[in-house]
């Protein structure tokens, strides 16, 4: 069985979503210092991974959650609104529940004048075994 940032990557390249690049667990600290604001860049990280569904005495499923976090080129030309409901979309035609869909925010981080719109979505599954 994959790992749930994996099933997630799954999700993201087999919807065509207009993403450059899609990272696991970290952003690389080569890219992180190239400040590149022409692409959007989607980071996946674990944040549940627990057994549940109980039965003769084990575990019978997995309780996962993926944090999606994507950070917008700042010439994205599509309507973020949309991009992001056919992303979470694409997730529930794959099984995924959305726990939750934070606001945007601007990253304040980077060295420029220009700052990156960043969107944080969280999905979760129940993967039985």
């Amino acid at each position: 069985m994959d790992r749930p940032v994996v099933l997630a990557q799954q999700t993201i390249l087999n919807g065509k979503f207009p993403i450059d690049d899609v990272y696991l667990d970290e952003i690389p600290a080569e890219i992180l210092k190239n400040d590149d604001l022409t692409k959007t860049q989607v980071l996946l990280k674990e944040a549940r991974n627990e057994p549940s569904g109980w039965g003769n005495e084990t575990f019978t499923s997995l309780d996962v959650a993926v944090d999606i976090q994507i950070f917008y080129s700042l010439d994205f030309n599509e309507n973020m609104t949309m991009f992001e409901v056919n992303l979470m979309k694409a997730f529930e035609k794959d099984g995924w529940r959305i726990a939750s869909s934070q606001p945007h925010y601007l990253d304040i981080s980077s060295s420029s004048d220009m700052h990156q719109t960043i969107k944080n979505i969280t999905v979760s599954k129940n993967i039985t075994l």
